[in-house]
């Protein structure tokens, strides 16, 4: 596991009861994924960062109000730069941190998503977690070849945390 990086803020927030373990415990498997997501995607400056764990009941108010859909959905980025001025940050050392944005993640989607697809809830929580973040860097899946470039780079940062691919098919 990655030691905490303190040029890198990554505040985790629980702010719904069905998170019921410590907030340390899910630090500890969001943190990895959020610095190991940065690091493959050749991030070098200086990052702020929030994960706020919720409720279907909270991000699918967040759904509709940001995206016009009125129904809860596993994880939801927040960036803080459009993807233009996302690119301009990489490569190059910053003199003070560069605020990304925020992913918000529903516990009851996320407990189904696994549960449906016979994942272990941490391994989906972490996926979805890269997923958020590469968001937040610039990157879509709206278009096929964006979506490939994506997915290919969200199983090779889920192979360096020892999870396996979540696109393959299971039996």
């Amino acid at each position: 596991m990655l030691d905490p990086d303190p040029s890198m803020d990554i505040v985790v927030i629980i702010d719904k009861p069905c998170w019921e373990k410590p907030a340390s415990q899910w630090k500890a498997l969001i943190q990895p994924a959020v610095l190991e997501t940065l690091r493959q995607s050749l991030w070098i400056s200086e990052a702020e960062i929030n994960v706020l764990l919720t409720d279907d009941t909270t991000i699918r108010e967040l759904n509709k109000t940001h995206r016009g859909y009125d129904k809860p959905t596993n994880v939801l980025s927040f960036p803080s730069l459009e993807p233009e001025a996302i690119s301009a940050f990489y490569h190059k050392q910053n003199d003070q941190a560069v605020i990304l944005g925020d992913i918000v993640l529903a516990f009851e989607t996320i407990q189904k998503e696994s549960l449906a697809e016979h994942k272990p809830f941490e391994h989906h929580l972490v996926h979805l977690t890269v997923h958020g973040i590469l968001h937040l860097l610039g990157f879509d899946h709206q278009q096929d070849k964006d979506a490939l470039v994506m997915e290919s780079l969200e199983i090779k940062i889920l192979s360096s945390l020892m999870i396996p691919n979540p696109y393959q098919e299971r039996s």
